[in-house]
């Protein structure tokens, strides 16, 4: 993940898939459509972290897509220090405090399952729901990575 400026100068996360990672051309393809077809429905539900925009190479040896940036995780502003900046996830709260109340769990439970069953609606499956991919925006639970 690397992070990226916009002209109006705020940070957005921006994700690059390489062709050269995958052994099948059909596979890569495949991811992209996914992608692509991810970016209109992540605006759909809020617990879904929001791709802003996807691009390719023009020789096919990547594409990238930006998305929404999560809250850092630190005390920093990372908009001020972005090399400061390490993204704030379920597994970076986790590390600072393991315990979390039942009605915090249920709370976080029907947001993420929400989200899924979005996806699933929308014909699309996560494949990698795990604590580092949950991550916070303006202080609300999303899922991200979803390629």
């Amino acid at each position: 993940m690397y992070l990226g400026r916009t002209v109006t100068g705020r940070l957005r996360a921006v994700k690059v898939v390489r062709r050269e990672d995958f052994e099948r051309e059909r596979t890569f393809e495949r991811e992209l459509e996914g992608i692509q077809h991810y970016e209109r429905v992540s605006h759909e539900h809020p617990a879904l972290v929001d791709v802003l925009h996807v691009g390719r190479a023009g020789d096919g040896s990547f594409y990238y897509y930006v998305m929404e940036l999560a809250d850092d995780e630190g005390d920093g502003d990372a908009q001020e220090d972005p090399a400061s900046y390490r993204a704030r996830t379920l597994a970076s709260d986790l590390r600072q405090s393991p315990v979390r109340s039942v009605a915090e769990c249920v709370d976080l439970g029907i947001r993420i399952a929400g989200a899924l069953a979005h996806l699933h609606a929308a014909g699309l499956t996560h494949r990698d729901v795990k604590p580092s991919n949950i991550i916070f925006v303006n202080g609300q639970a999303k899922l991200a990575d979803v390629g």
